[in-house]
């Protein structure tokens, strides 16, 4: 299982690694068109740096669609400003400073499930595209004391998750944890973990909260930070 394998890699882990920590906030909600289609949308803000530096903050949309009763699919667009960390490459004398820009993301999504008793399990398998824009005057070349633009890129993601919740009968929370994997075109990028509960207020409203563990793969793309940790908190509505 993708959560045992995580506990498994947690517990090789260098002692030595470098971990950093946020908060991650999101508010969204639904709209049911019918009864298998639901039109979604939010907002998400985020902090690293040990909650000192915002992260990225975006808004997105989308649209789920229930295929079967324990098969959906979804698809949507999310617009991210993020904190790009300052960076310097002192063999090409070249440097970046922090600076915020934009991203583009599109997805789409698969996710069956099944109950056992108390328990429902959900695998999701999504692909997600995303774009950063060229951005002017970024880059400064000391050896020809000149800025020149960071051009544009893009970057495909897969992610496969899975999602175990328990429902405790008459009672609005429900705890549940997850372990997800993402691989890019070169191999693993990274994986999460998470432990939460959702708790329904009524038919409409939601909370849910948890903590989050990430352990970055390839460290020379986040800058030797190897681990992070966040507290979540996110509010659902429904229209």
């Amino acid at each position: 299982m993708i959560i045992a394998a995580l506990l498994l890699l947690t517990m090789a882990m260098p002692v030595s690694a470098e971990t950093d920590s946020g908060l991650w906030l999101d508010a969204g909600g639904s709209a049911k068109v019918t009864n298998r289609l639901n039109l979604n949308f939010g907002g998400e803000f985020r902090t690293r740096n040990n909650f000192k530096t915002v992260e990225r903050f975006g808004v997105d949309v989308g649209a789920s669609y229930k295929i079967l009763d324990h098969l959906k699919a979804s698809a949507g667009y999310v617009m991210l400003i993020n904190n790009f960390k300052e960076k310097e490459n002192t063999k090409k004398n070249k440097y970046m400073p922090s600076y915020y820009g934009l991203r583009h993301r599109f997805y789409v999504a698969l996710q069956g499930d099944v109950d056992a008793g108390n328990f429902n399990f959900a695998l999701r398998q999504k692909w997600q595209y995303t774009y950063r824009p060229e951005s002017a005057d970024r880059i400064y070349d000391a050896d020809d004391d000149e800025w020149s633009p960071r051009k544009g890129k893009a970057e495909h993601m897969l992610r496969t998750r899975l999602k175990v919740e328990y429902d405790i009968n008459n009672c609005p929370v429900t705890p549940y944890l997850y372990g997800e994997l993402y691989y890019n075109g070169k191999g693993m990028d990274k994986y999460r973990g998470f432990l939460g509960a959702e708790w329904k207020i009524n038919k409409q409203h939601a909370i849910d909260f948890g903590a989050l563990y990430q352990h970055y793969v390839s460290t020379s793309k986040y800058d030797t930070v190897d681990n992070f940790i966040a507290a979540s908190i996110s509010y659902k509505f429904k229209f």
